[in-house]
C-alpha cells in the first residue's frame, strides 16, 4: 500500500480497500457515521482501542495504521 502521511489517510484508503462505506465501518465499530468521516479528515483523534479494532476489521497491521511507513 506504500506510506501515507495520516491516520486519517491510512484508514481511509483501507476502507476502500476493504470495499466498505463509512457508514459500515462505522456500524462495525460501534459509531456514528460521522465519526469516520471526521476520523478520516483528521478532525478527531483515535484511541489505542480503536486502532486495535480498526485493523482487525480492516486487516492491516495495527502499527502501520498507527503510524504510516511502509505496511508489513
Amino acid at each position: 500500500m506504500g506510506k501515507i502521511d495520516t491516520i486519517g489517510q491510512r484508514i481511509r484508503s483501507s476502507r476502500i480497500l476493504a470495499n466498505l462505506t463509512q457508514k459500515e465501518l462505522a456500524g462495525l465499530l460501534g459509531l456514528k457515521e460521522d465519526s469516520i468521516s471526521n476520523i478520516e479528515r483528521g478532525k478527531q483523534d483515535v484511541s489505542l482501542t480503536q486502532i486495535e479494532t480498526l485493523a482487525r476489521v480492516l486487516r492491516v497491521d495495527r502499527s502501520w495504521l498507527a503510524f504510516g511507513g511502509e505496511e508489513k
